[in-house]
């Protein structure tokens, strides 16, 4: 984990200070936008729905964006213990993330792929309610780790839409299939 936080700081330091690419900078709030998605979590959590918001945060340079990102995601499951009884296991996560994504270039196409990686914070909560022995909860507190590939559709000047799949790392490692659109704030 550490090794991969390494290297997507280097290269996100190789790109901020070459000068070429400082000269093609375009960054700021650029749009702001929505997301839903369905992500599988390791066992033994169960598949569930995510709920976002994306910040369009501009370029480095043409080929390589800049978004921020909250989701959450929660769920509840129940499993049978020694006795027969039901126990309840509740599971949440918040994750607040910061993504850099590189287009590829497509000839004669409105779609615009890209792939991606992004380092974010997870807050995420446990709690376990055991029958005739009460409930027990730990929250915990995890750096995250994130690969994404997707793809852009402009739908007109001011708003596009996207659809990605993605692999977290943290707390609670999951793929999720997300799917929203993002406005434009400026011209």
């Amino acid at each position: 984990m550490k090794q991969h936080i390494k290297i997507t700081l280097f290269t996100l330091f190789l790109l901020l200070f070459n000068f070429n690419l400082l000269a093609q900078t375009d960054i700021g709030f650029k749009g702001i936008g929505g997301k839903l998605g369905y992500i599988f979590p390791k066992d033994p959590a169960k598949n569930t729905i995510n709920f976002g918001a994306v910040l369009n945060l501009g370029q480095i340079a043409p080929t390589f964006k800049l978004d921020a990102a909250v989701d959450y995601w929660s769920n509840s499951y129940k499993t049978e213990d020694f006795f027969g009884d039901d126990s309840e296991t509740k599971t949440s996560a918040i994750t607040i993330y910061a993504l850099g994504k590189y287009y590829f270039t497509l000839q004669n196409s409105e779609l615009k792929p890209y792939s991606g990686v992004g380092l974010g914070l997870v807050i995420s909560r446990v709690s376990i309610d055991i029958p005739f022995f009460g409930s027990e909860s730990e929250s915990e507190t995890d750096v995250g780790f994130r690969l994404v590939a997707g793809t852009d559709y402009q739908i007109s000047p001011n708003v596009k839409l996207f659809a990605e799949a993605s692999y977290h790392t943290n707390g609670i490692d999951f793929f999720g299939i997300f799917g929203g659109l993002i406005v434009s704030l400026s011209k």
